[in-house]
């Protein structure tokens, strides 16, 4: 295993074990309308199940959480929920392992990281599909490093030499030492800086401290719609064969899945819908979004979740997972005898009882 795979599976193991109860205030708003297919399972609002979910990071993806929340999904299904947001998937995770969390919402690679650590989660849920994320690049860096504009994709990594990455998390860092690894530049070849979140890497490139960062949209566009960086590589684009793979996903803990099947059910169930909502009325969900990022362009929104292959029911496939697997094997993420992750095993969809005809 390469070495940063190692120091990031050894960050990933310190995260489960470094277990300190969390608190960050979440982001949700209350804006009930009705919806079809309402689960059995409601139950009336006094006798709502209270759940806690902890987002990764404040992301266009994992926001679901927020539109299950403003659709009256989550009452719907009996549970009174509280949304925290953490800053990265390693405090998310600590805060699951702790108690201070049921349910995590994040990347898969620091899923399989902390599965490989004997780390007892699984993954009930799959919120969207292939990559999401874009490299912006700082225009004070191409206006002296320019790059054509048909290079390769390797070309362009090879361009970067010498320059300043903003790591946020473990997953970008893993994934852009990858794109290193295709230019045939050693992990040493850029300086490595760790920032707290995507915004602070935004206002470090524009104050010219940063040459590039890895961000999930809206970020990374809002940076590009300011003028402060260039869309230098717009991963769902440049890695057309990670499109199925399944990328950002729900997990809980094996011990709360099976001593609260129902309250797993239902907060799968309650996600599915948000999901669904999303692929159907992407008008209404981009009006929900404005809630959350209000600051971010309507059109940038706009953007970004076109470019998001969001689940239509937030059920989980064996090729996605395949896939995957295959692209952390390359990560270096997984070891070379790992074995496949398995259904009933690593990820279920036997909680989700919205299905895949709602």
């Amino acid at each position: 295993m390469p070495a940063f795979a190692n120091a990031l599976a050894a960050r990933a193991a310190a995260s489960a074990v470094a277990v300190g109860l969390l608190a960050a205030c979440g982001q949700s708003a209350t804006a009930p309308s009705p919806s079809p297919a309402s689960p059995s399972t409601a139950k009336s609002a006094t006798a709502l199940t209270p759940v806690v979910i902890g987002k990764a990071l404040n992301t266009l993806t994992l926001t679901i959480a927020n539109i299950a929340e403003a659709e009256g999904y989550f009452k719907d299904a009996g549970l009174a929920v509280k949304l925290i947001t953490f800053n990265g998937s390693s405090q998310a995770n600590a805060a699951l392992i702790g108690g201070s969390t049921q349910f995590t919402m994040a990347n898969v690679i620091p899923f399989e990281l902390a599965r490989q650590q004997g780390v007892p989660i699984e993954a009930v849920e799959l919120i969207d599909r292939g990559l999401t994320q874009q490299l912006i690049v700082s225009k004070r860096w191409l206006s002296a490093h320019p790059v054509p504009p048909n290079a390769s994709v390797a070309a362009r990594i090879a361009a970067l030499r010498g320059s300043t990455f903003a790591q946020i998390g473990p997953t970008d860092l893993a994934e852009f030492r990858l794109m290193l690894a295709q230019a045939h530049l050693s992990p040493n070849a850029v300086q490595v800086v760790q920032l707290g979140s995507g915004p602070e890497a935004a206002a470090a490139m524009a104050h010219g401290r940063i040459d590039e960062f890895q961000q999930s949209p809206p970020t990374s566009l809002e940076v590009v719609a300011r003028g402060d960086g260039t869309l230098f590589l717009n991963y769902p684009k440049a890695f057309p064969q990670w499109s199925q793979m399944t990328n950002d996903i729900v997990w809980t803990t094996t011990s709360y899945a099976r001593s609260h099947p129902d309250v797993v059910a239902r907060v799968v169930t309650a996600l599915a819908r948000a999901n669904h909502f999303v692929v159907t009325h992407p008008q209404q969900a981009l009006a929900l979004e404005k809630q959350w990022f209000p600051s971010v362009p309507t059109a940038v929104l706009e953007q970004s979740l076109q470019l998001i292959a969001f689940s239509s029911d937030g059920r989980q496939t064996a090729a996605g997972w395949q896939q995957a697997s295959a692209f952390l094997h390359q990560l270096g993420v997984l070891k070379a005898n790992s074995p496949e992750p398995k259904e009933g095993v690593d990820w279920t969809n036997q909680f989700d009882r919205y299905g895949s005809s709602p």
